[in-house]
């Protein structure tokens, strides 16, 4: 049967060049998505896996589908245009040698229809990280230079670590040299991962600190180029390569800010979120949750510096820009909030609360505003209770004429097990929807 047109019937999201839909299949499945975790579960998979929230609750539906399949006993989804619900459908069946079936449905994945190999480190890479974490900065520039590394390393691992030493050697000169501009994700993530391990190795606080400044100025150049390559005044498209960029260009700016953090640079944390709001101001600013988080950390650390001017100003803009582009919005609707406006609401709600930290109260209008979100938030987690329908004597007693195997909540391997008629699965199919619409036409008796 053909899907109607203008609807597709693949079901399929693209999820980060670094990970795999194996893993996010993974994630899914190890995690409830029930009640409030759901919206913090959409937004780990957007932060993570660089899905957007549509994608992010594809995802989610479709991991639970397969897994429900499984414990129903139907058949096995598509491979091809469904593939998280075959995924799930396969590690919930947990039958002998599904592991390795699942590795090999992994590489599949990541070579054919996920990242492009190169975007997985190599065996080099992840040698050198062990290198680095275990025996410190000068072992680590000892496998540099390696000619195993050097063979095996994809171009942008050499030019991160190239970049790495460079950064490292200038800690112990006398004249250090200008830190290294690169206007390539991929170097600034790879650059990210070694500037982590050398926080947490033995390298002296002159290492740590240069291997950061290096960070932030190949981040910086990264972004600037990242942002030129966008359609002029456009934001980038979910699922995109650009879109994949930003992601990994705020992911790595939070990391940094982190590691400012690790050596207690506060200054540096504050330049760190000046990035990361680069990259959500000029590739995300369609994403109202990802712009208010952004703020909010920026006006946090402001204030945590002694600068309450600044951070008042920054939860000022935030209410000023959400009040009109989510509030008053949603507020024109009787539907509830999506998610990921939830989660802009829960974040204006925190900036207003900041704000009355800062100044000691809040005006008539912040109450108001604050007020109203609490308002959309609370139509959210409250949505309208269907009624419950009683099954009436008729439905009684379908179910219980009805051989075990043929009822509405049975499955098949209900039907085996019972030693009912050997059906095919496609006349269980059958036989079991007009079971279930028999017993619904005597419910409504």
């Amino acid at each position: 049967m053909a899907a109607p047109h203008n609807w597709t019937d693949d079901l399929t999201v693209r999820v980060a060049s670094w990970l795999t839909l194996d893993e996010l299949v993974d994630y899914v499945l190890s995690n409830k998505t029930d009640g409030n975790s759901t919206i913090a579960i959409l937004e780990a998979i957007n932060l993570r896996f660089g899905l957007s929230f549509d994608d992010a609750r594809l995802a989610v539906d479709r991991a639970r589908s397969g897994r429900n399949r499984a414990e129903s006993g139907w058949q096995a989804p598509d491979s091809i245009k469904d593939p998280m619900a075959y995924l799930a459908y396969q590690k919930s069946l947990r039958q002998s040698g599904w592991k390795q079936l699942m590795n090999k449905l992994a590489h599949w994945m990541r070579t054919s229809r996920g990242a492009p190999p190169s975007a997985q480190p190599s065996r080099s890479w992840l040698e050198l990280i062990r290198v680095l974490s275990e025996g410190g900065p000068t072992a680590a520039c000892g496998h540099i230079d390696s000619h195993a590394f050097q063979r095996e390393a994809t171009s942008n691992e050499r030019e991160a670590a190239a970049v790495w030493r460079q950064a490292i050697e200038a800690a112990g000169s006398t004249s250090p040299g200008s830190s290294r501009q690169t206007t390539t994700v991929a170097v600034a993530v790879r650059l990210g991962a070694l500037a982590a391990r050398t926080v947490e190795s033995r390298a002296t606080a002159a290492m740590r600190s240069n291997v950061l400044l290096q960070l932030g100025v190949s981040l910086q150049g990264a972004i600037n180029a990242a942002v030129a390559r966008r359609p002029e005044s456009q934001y980038v498209e979910a699922g995109t390569d650009a879109w994949f960029d930003a992601i990994a260009l705020e992911e790595t700016s939070l990391e940094l800010r982190r590691l400012f953090a690790c050596i207690g640079d506060e200054t540096g944390e504050l330049k760190a979120l000046g990035l990361r709001g680069r990259v959500v101001t000029s590739l995300l600013g369609h994403c109202y949750e990802h712009v208010a988080k952004a703020m909010l950390d920026s006006a946090e650390c402001a204030l945590r510096l002694g600068d309450r001017e600044q951070a008042l100003g920054i939860c000022e803009s935030l209410t000023g820009d959400l009040a009109g582009l989510v509030v008053e919005w949603w507020e024109g609707r009787e539907d509830a909030p999506f998610d990921e406006h939830c989660l802009a609401l829960q974040r204006l709600i925190a900036a207003i609360d900041l704000h009355a930290s800062i100044e000691g109260q809040l005006n008539s209008e912040l109450k108001s505003l604050r007020t109203r979100c609490t308002a959309l938030l609370n139509r959210s987690s409250h949505p309208p209770t269907p009624p419950v329908k009683r099954r009436g004597r008729l439905s009684g007693l379908l179910r219980e004429w009805l051989p075990r195997g043929l009822r509405p909540d049975a499955n098949l391997c209900t039907l085996q097990a019972s030693n009912s008629l050997p059906v095919c699965d496609t006349t269980f199919m059958g036989c079991s929807l007009l079971a279930a619409t028999l017993c619904a036409l005597a419910d409504e008796s």
